[in-house]
């Protein structure tokens, strides 16, 4: 493939920022196999407890830790039979199976975004997986912090119940659950329904959404638009889907990651057929980093996925827009609102 020239990244990068702004597409990056480098001399914590991990990997600007080695800290379940992995972490139930190159969650298949790999060290089988993937199937947060040569897993967010601190004040917090309630509630009239039970296990059906911004922007999209998977203009309002693009651009070109901290969920029934209606807040992980190194990391990104230099010009573009995009985001704490049916998101509406 012919590489883009100089002359052609200005044109391309301002079609990039038109599209961004106003394409979407349902497709999402994702891979199987990847060949990180595996390293030495990296310290990985869980819960802010050091591990006995003696190996971690890296591949292009981002980190792989050996989930099998570290399943024990994180109190996850790990089995491992003819070339089959299976994780066990609370109502999340992971199938690697490296010999077909398949991964399913809670028995759907899934894709990971940015892939994994077995390694036999010394005689010991290590189960690379990157951080962002675990991330996103287990609601586990992750840091990365390259220059100390350390990675921090947390498990104490991610799928959790409105009592947890969740970052957000208290009375945000219950606004958000009445706010829920009341939606659900005038559906459910709508519908001659009844609310049934709350359906935690629907959290599910948003994570395609999550993992989706959460996603590395491939040089496709550079021409093509970013590109979203779960929603359209069948789901949600022009304003919605604006939203999201600008928190994926945000979030994509500054390697940052959003997780979803899930407050509620009501399932309604009107006899025949069934719907849930979630609520979500999100809390962009990495947003406390000032808007001029978010700046430099989202056109070191561009240049890297390009392979090629920006110029001042085009660069003050890319930090401008990343600028607006990250002070827009720390202004307002935003939560979701999804109607979803047969694992479907229906209707999304962002508050």
């Amino acid at each position: 493939m012919e590489l883009i020239s100089k002359k052609r990244i200005i044109p391309i990068l301002s079609l990039f920022i038109i599209l961004s702004a106003l394409l979407f597409r349902v497709d999402v990056y994702a891979v199987f196999s990847v060949n990180p480098t595996v390293r030495t001399g990296y310290t990985v914590y869980v819960n802010g407890n050091k591990t006995q991990a003696q190996y971690i990997a890296t591949y292009s600007g981002t980190a792989y830790v050996p989930l099998n080695q570290i399943a024990y800290d994180l109190r996850m379940n790990y089995t491992m039979k003819n070339n089959t992995a299976i994780f066990s972490y609370q109502d999340r139930v992971m199938t690697v199976d490296y010999e077909k190159n398949n991964v399913s969650v809670n028995g759907v298949n899934h894709k990971l975004q940015f892939g994994t790999v077995k390694k036999t060290i010394n005689g010991q089988t290590y189960l690379f997986f990157n951080v962002n993937d675990i991330q996103n199937i287990f609601g586990i947060v992750t840091r990365y912090k390259e220059q100390s040569k350390e990675i921090f897993l947390n498990s104490g967010f991610g799928i959790l119940d409105v009592s947890y601190d969740i970052g957000v004040n208290s009375m945000a917090v219950n606004d958000a659950k009445q706010k829920l309630f009341t939606y659900a509630n005038n559906i459910a009239t709508k519908i001659g329904g009844v609310i049934i039970e709350k359906n935690e296990m629907a959290y599910n059906s948003l994570n395609n959404l999550f993992e989706s911004i959460n996603a590395p922007i491939s040089q496709k999209e550079f021409v093509s638009g970013i590109e979203v998977k779960g929603i359209s203009t069948n789901t949600a309002s022009k304003e919605v889907i604006q939203h999201f693009l600008n928190l994926k651009f945000l979030v994509g070109l500054s390697k940052l990651s959003v997780k979803p901290e899930y407050f509620g969920c009501y399932e309604l029934s009107d006899g025949k057929n069934t719907m849930q209606i979630i609520g979500a807040f999100y809390n962009i992980d990495g947003l406390q980093i000032s808007n001029a190194d978010l700046g430099v990391s989202a056109v070191a990104t561009i240049e890297d996925t390009l392979s090629t230099h920006l110029d001042d010009k085009a660069a003050k573009e890319v930090s401008d827009r990343i600028s607006v995009s990250a002070s827009s985001a720390r202004s307002v704490q935003h939560f979701i609102i999804a109607t979803v049916q047969n694992g479907e998101i229906k209707v999304i509406e962002v508050f």
